[in-house]
């Protein structure tokens, strides 16, 4: 195993015969970028912020199991409980704590220095980490707050429970809140005329968590919910915006790929409402229907997350009006269900 600090040293003896390359040496003591202790802190940190900025959002209907005496309640999900929104990702604070292991950035810039080429560049920084150092947040693999290909995977909206989905909002603020944080830490190095090779830093030390925020953001989006997962649709999709609108302006980021998840997300809405049952008998007076339950908890998603919804979906080329749309799914389902009901009394009278 050889680190930072070795190879540096190598790169600064005279080259044997005018090659220009990396001499074999003894392995260093350094044996990490990332200094996972530090990690751990912050994630603990990030995820005790979460934990106490978490509040209730009521339901803003009557429940359909009030109404016909079922007191039952399944932790699966209802159509009117109410959801938790937990507090934006900028938000949430940690303090001090430096993700990686002090003077590693000072090494791997003269390391980056004298290897111009990106390939050679990150094949050496992968040897000097061999086995025993890690420099990829995806590589933490006792961390189990950090999203990771392979081992965080969403199969659908039935596997959800409040508990669950707790998890799965933490994952993906802690992991984009790492993401963020790791930038800061190697935009502020003192590299001068190296913003190249910062971000070319950036995407190595964050890409693999990057894409894996996408990968699960789409499985979310692609789903099929129903107004029986509603309020762990409302609580995840709400973790989802926080999360697109914080990495679209990434540079090596697919701006049209956000926008397309968020797009999606407007679908799986427009789902839920038109999926709503069109029975209604035996409801008394108070009785509101189903898809209009649904239609102003989501009202009230995108009253939360205007002012992130729309510069993602704009930055995707989609001019449309969520709520404007949602309206009308409304209009379509409650004609739907009206020319029901007409067509059972007249086959009843």
């Amino acid at each position: 195993m050889r680190s930072f600090y070795s190879l540096a040293l190598t790169l600064r003896r005279p080259p044997v015969d005018g090659a220009h390359q990396i001499r074999q040496t003894p392995p260093g003591r350094i044996p990490s970028f990332l200094d996972l202790t530090q990690v751990d802190a912050v994630t603990a940190a990030i995820r005790a912020a979460i934990t106490r900025g978490a509040r209730p959002i009521p339901s803003l209907g009557p429940r359909q199991s009030d109404l016909s005496g079922d007191d039952d309640d399944d932790e699966s999900g209802h159509p009117t409980d109410q959801h938790l929104w937990y507090p934006p990702i900028q938000s949430l604070q940690v303090g001090d704590a430096r993700l990686f292991v002090s003077g590693s950035t000072e090494r791997l810039r003269e390391l980056v220095r004298r290897l111009p080429d990106p390939t050679l560049r990150w094949s050496a920084v992968r040897d000097a980490l061999e086995d025993d150092g890690l420099y990829r947040l995806s590589d933490v693999l006792e961390n189990p707050w950090i999203l990771k290909a392979g081992t965080d995977t969403f199969t659908g909206p039935c596997e959800l429970t409040n508990e669950s989905t707790m998890i799965w909002v933490t994952k993906l603020k802690t992991t984009t809140k790492l993401v963020h944080l790791s930038k800061q830490e190697i935009y502020e190095q003192n590299w001068e005329s190296c913003e190249e090779l910062k971000e070319e830093c950036f995407a190595e030390v964050a890409g693999q968590c990057l894409q894996q925020l996408l990968v699960v953001a789409c499985s979310f989006s692609d789903a099929r919910w129903s107004d029986g997962h509603i309020s762990q649709q409302l609580t995840v999709f709400d973790a989802i915006v926080d999360v697109l609108f914080n990495i679209q302006d990434l540079h090596f980021n697919r701006s049209g790929e956000i926008a397309g998840i968020a797009n999606k997300m407007v679908n799986a809405f427009e789902g839920v409402i038109l999926g709503t049952s069109n029975d209604i008998h035996g409801s008394n007076e108070s009785t509101i229907h189903p898809a209009t339950d649904v239609l102003i908890q989501v009202l009230d998603f995108f009253r939360r997350n205007r002012d992130m919804v729309q510069p993602i979906l704009e930055s995707g080329g989609y001019n449309t009006d969520p709520c404007f749309d949602m309206f009308n799914y409304w209009l379509s389902k409650l004609k739907e269900s009206a020319e029901i009901m007409f067509v059972e009394k007249g086959q009843s009278g």
